[in-house]
């Protein structure tokens, strides 16, 4: 019996939700357009299926790292289902890292107007304000 590369891709997937049944959570971020720039984190993901997981790097550092699970990453079809859609080149302009938990708070820097002593939250941008969303019914 011949064993395809795809076939073993199926057997390892299968493996790897058989023992980990656990949810996990990603951070979807925006990269900085310099390597100095920071990251700007778009939304929270919880309860990602091992489905939606991209498990390519996991497997090939998993005998090397103390916690092979942090390469972890959603899948381009995950980002899909999730609302993202490829360039042109079939790429994303976003990434996703694996956390341990969605914050409870997170800091937002809101303008403020000295005159009124009001903040203006109407002038938030989306960036700004990420969302949390579920992809246990995805």
């Amino acid at each position: 019996m011949k064993l395809t590369k795809a076939r073993l891709q199926q057997i390892i997937k299968e493996e790897i939700e058989g023992t980990q049944e656990q949810s996990h959570a990603f951070e979807i971020y925006s990269p900085g357009h310099y390597r100095s720039d920071p990251d700007t984190t778009i939304m929270y993901v919880e309860n990602v299926p091992m489905s939606m997981i991209d498990v390519e790097e996991y497997e090939s550092f998993k005998s090397t790292h103390k916690d092979p699970e942090r390469f972890y990453k959603i899948s381009k079809e995950g980002m899909q289902k999730l609302g993202f859609k490829l360039n042109e080149y079939g790429n994303l302009s976003v990434g996703s890292r694996r956390i341990d938990e969605v914050p409870e708070r997170i800091e937002v820097t809101v303008p403020y107007n000295p005159r009124t002593g009001e903040f203006m939250l109407d002038n938030l941008r989306a960036s700004q304000n990420p969302k949390v969303v579920d992809a246990s019914g995805m």
